[in-house]
């Protein structure tokens, strides 16, 4: 350890200055720190009440269940069960107010992603089904169908003209 003459006389200065702002640090620990006996009371009470809101909710409930009259209250606008909470949107698709603009974007972004999925696997299916159809023996099967149509064809129209020459 340092046994200088100047460190003994920081480490007094330092002692000194120490006393001097105790009053002050306590006074602002005081103010920061949470009373917390105060806020227990506080927290007893508030259960208190939300105990008896909870009781005169449920008689409330049986009471409009033995009269037989619920009244339905009108669901506001901003109300979060109004928007679906996969894609945030209400049933006109607009967003919930609260979002910010770049959520929106985030979740526009995300429904054209699984759009363009689904389509990319429809066009890949089309794509597979196309090649298949266009191998070789797809291909001498459609030619030989054409060749049977116009053999069929062919074979009518000398009918028809050898019975025409009988004639």
């Amino acid at each position: 350890m340092a046994k200088g003459a100047r460190n003994k006389k920081k480490l007094a200065w330092k002692k000194v200055r120490r006393a001097k702002f105790a009053p002050r640090e306590a006074a602002t620990l005081i103010s920061i720190a949470p009373n917390l006996e105060l806020i227990r009371e506080k927290l007893a009470e508030q259960k208190e009440i939300d105990i008896q809101r909870a009781k005169e909710a449920k008689l409330e409930k049986l009471a409009e269940a033995e009269t037989g009259m619920v009244e339905e209250k009108p669901k506001s606008h901003l109300d979060p069960s109004n928007f679906d909470p996969k894609t945030k949107q209400d049933k006109d698709g607009k967003y919930a107010p609260w979002m910010s603009a770049n959520d929106i974007k985030r979740l526009k972004k995300a429904g054209n992603k699984i759009k363009n999925k689904a389509k990319g696997k429809k066009m890949a299916v089309l794509k597979t089904e196309e090649k298949k159809a266009n191998n070789a023996a797809s291909r001498n099967e459609a030619q030989d169908a054409k060749q049977r149509v116009l053999d069929a064809l062919l074979t009518e129209t000398n009918k028809t003209s050898e019975t025409q020459m009988d004639e």
